[in-house]
């Protein structure tokens, strides 16, 4: 195996792995009077994702995230049911050019894949997250979101049928 191919594959396992471990420890928000709904139904402000998630509401919610080697931008879509789509385009010095970063989850599993190999992963959702673990967002790190109440679309929640999906749990 050529090395860069290597590099290119362990950069994904990565950021697929990390993704099935960010979420999911959703429960009430520590204070409810922190999250605030706007009159025009907008949250706008640096809040938890597990804390969007408890309303139990629908909303679609972007955000932006750097440090010194990588930029992530990302949209969040929320539905009743804990089920969330992300969607992210990363632009890391570890790959040689943008590219994206899936997950959804639905049904109490995680599935996560790139738009750099046609392969993902599928596991448990993850009920505890630990500093030490690598991901793209977690569901207890504050961020600053931009979020609107949005209805889900019918797709939103599939996985893609191009992409084969392998256990990760194992």
């Amino acid at each position: 195996m050529s090395s860069k191919i290597f590099i290119y594959t362990l950069l994904v396992a990565v950021v697929v792995i990390g993704g099935t471990l960010m979420l999911y420890r959703i429960s009430p928000p520590e204070d409810p009077n922190i999250l605030t709904i706007n009159k025009d139904g907008q949250i706008s402000g640096e809040y938890k994702l597990q804390d969007i998630i408890a309303l139990d509401e629908s909303f679609k919610c972007e955000f932006k995230k750097s440090d010194s080697d990588s930029e992530v931008n990302g949209a969040i879509i929320i539905a009743p049911g804990a089920k969330v789509r992300g969607d992210f385009v990363i632009d890391t010095k570890a790959a040689p050019a943008p590219f994206e970063s899936h997950f959804i989850m639905r049904g109490g599993y995680i599935y996560t894949w790139t738009s750099l190999l046609k392969v993902g992963f599928i596991a448990p959702a993850v009920r505890e997250f630990s500093r030490d673990q690598t991901s793209v967002i977690a569901t207890n790190e504050k961020i600053y979101y931009n979020c609107a109440r949005s209805m889900s679309a019918p797709g939103d929640f599939e996985v893609p049928a191009d992409v084969t999906f392998s256990n990760a749990s194992r």
